[in-house]
């Protein structure tokens, strides 16, 4: 995984937001954002967050899940709302 780099990143209240996991590696890498069991994005290589105004409410552990027939992989990332 070559992103998220970090485990924790702080944004500002009704802000627009845009996480990205990305991957690279062969065979290609499915790869999802998962919060509280769900999965909230998914894709081949890359999955990206989208927050048009994020709340208090969208704070949280997410987690990037990448798999191929290699194995999986797996990255946290704390999210924090001010």
């Amino acid at each position: 995984m070559t992103h998220p780099e970090s485990g924790k990143a702080t944004y500002r209240e009704s802000e627009a937001v845009s996480i990205s996991c990305k991957t690279c590696g062969k065979p290609v890498l499915y790869v999802s954002w998962i919060h509280n069991g769900r999965v909230k994005n998914s894709g081949s290589k890359t999955a990206t967050l989208n927050f048009s105004s994020i709340n208090k409410a969208d704070a949280g552990s997410y987690t990037c899940k990448a798999n191929n027939s290699a194995g999986i992989t797996e990255k946290q990332l704390i999210l924090l709302v001010n």
